[in-house]
């Protein structure tokens, strides 16, 4: 699934419609949002035209000026419902190959800040109708996160004021695969301003739904703004890294776990010892936990409706000495389930501030998902720059680099006298 903006700062020209066209070919977009048209709406229908593979989407409705169109391959999605904004278009996706619906908002935001506010507003609005949400545009909003300063809150602030932990992807990836900033006012050197106005957002849904998602800041081309573009894989099955949880050592049956697998007979020298005891460690804790901690959430909201539906009861029966037996017990219960819970998501999401007290939440889910996405290669420059993806060619490009920087083994004989 190929995804993407462009502020093209005009779209009357027929050499920006041709680079257009170009480029949703060579990218093969599948929906694309195109910024600052400056399209009358008298002549949009001459230039939609030149574009027979695609729907297209306007909020003329909203902006006289039309400032934003949104181009669906109709071969490869269907709109299922829309929203219009002067700020934005919100679209509610089916995606064909994948089967797979998604929300996608279109942004071009006000450079004047009161403005803007109604844009968070009607974020705010769209945010509680969403799962998979993917948010990308130019946001107009100059400064970068640190140096923001003044009247308006930080981009940061006005980001999450609509929550849902929108994680900002455009400038992680970019490192790696793009370019960081997205927009300069192209004069001479000494007058010249490079700034990020363009990102994309995602929400925790869609990262657990496509962990696999790249952004690229590609070069601005004709524009002074350079275009977004979302890649999505599909498919990929990511192997989960072994981690320790703190809170197995709460368990009952924990201690005897680790000893029976430390205790089992290994053959062989110390070093293939320790490694084969470790895995036996591991591959006891492993089912220690799909035994007792997988559906941990879902086992403190039944353990909860089982204690007041105790409680309940024990209200009829105030002094049943059976009843007051069961509640302590189910009382205990719980408890322990929300501490096991509790410590496990703040280690899963590695969170230290004890101000977050409640779990599981939204937040503690989302930083979940954004650690996964952030531990997931699915993308890389080789040694000879070229771009490796899938989990096997990205294997294949580390051991390529580190056969190449260490060397290959070499058989040695030794020559008897």
């Amino acid at each position: 699934m190929i995804i993407s903006s462009w502020n093209i700062r005009g779209l009357n020209d027929p050499i920006k419609q041709q680079e257009i066209k170009g480029y949703l070919v060579k990218n093969k977009v599948e929906v694309f949002g195109l910024l600052e048209t400056r399209v009358k709406i008298t002549n949009s229908a001459a230039i939609i035209r030149n574009f027979p593979f695609y729907s297209v989407l306007n909020n003329y409705s909203h902006h006289y000026n039309g400032r934003i169109w949104v181009f669906l391959d109709s071969r490869k999605i269907t709109l299922l419902n829309s929203r219009f904004h002067d700020q934005l278009i919100h679209l509610h996706l089916l995606h064909h190959f994948s089967n797979q619906t998604i929300f996608v908002t279109m942004i071009y935001g006000s450079n004047d800040g009161g403005d803007r506010y109604r844009l968070w507003e009607e974020l705010r609005s769209v945010a509680g109708t969403v799962t998979n949400w993917i948010v990308l545009g130019d946001f107009n909003i100059v400064r970068s996160l640190e140096e923001r300063i003044g009247p308006n809150p930080p981009f940061l602030t006005e980001i999450m004021a609509f929550n849902q932990c929108l994680l900002d992807c455009s400038l992680d990836d970019a490192h790696s695969f793009g370019l960081e900033h997205t927009w300069t006012n192209k004069r001479e050197p000494t007058a010249r301003i490079w700034s990020r106005l363009d990102r994309v957002l995602l929400n925790s849904d869609w990262l657990i739904q496509f962990p696999i998602t790249h952004v690229q800041v590609l070069p601005s081309g004709i524009s002074d703004h350079s275009p977004l573009l979302v890649e999505v894989k599909n498919g990929y099955k990511v192997r989960r890294q072994f981690s320790y949880l703190n809170c197995w050592e709460d368990h009952k049956d924990y201690r005897d776990s680790v000893t029976a697998a430390w205790n089992l007979p290994v053959k062989g020298n110390h070093i293939f010892r320790l490694f084969t005891k470790l895995k036996n460690v591991r591959s006891n804790l492993v089912s220690l936990h799909k035994n007792h901690y997988t559906g941990i959430s879902q086992k403190v909201i039944v353990a909860r409706k089982e204690l007041e539906m105790s409680q309940r009861m024990l209200q009829a029966s105030p002094l049943d000495p059976v009843l007051l037996e069961h509640e302590k017990e189910l009382l205990a219960r719980y408890l322990l389930l929300r501490k096991t819970e509790r410590s496990f998501l703040l280690q899963r999401a590695k969170i230290q501030d004890i101000k977050f007290k409640d779990a599981p939440t939204s937040h503690f889910f989302s930083r979940i998902a954004v650690r996964k996405h952030q531990t997931i290669i699915g993308k890389i420059l080789d040694m000879n720059g070229n771009t490796r993806e899938g989990i096997q060619d990205t294997n294949d490009a580390f051991v390529e680099y580190y056969t190449w920087l260490l060397g290959q083994r070499k058989l040695t004989t030794s020559l008897s006298m």
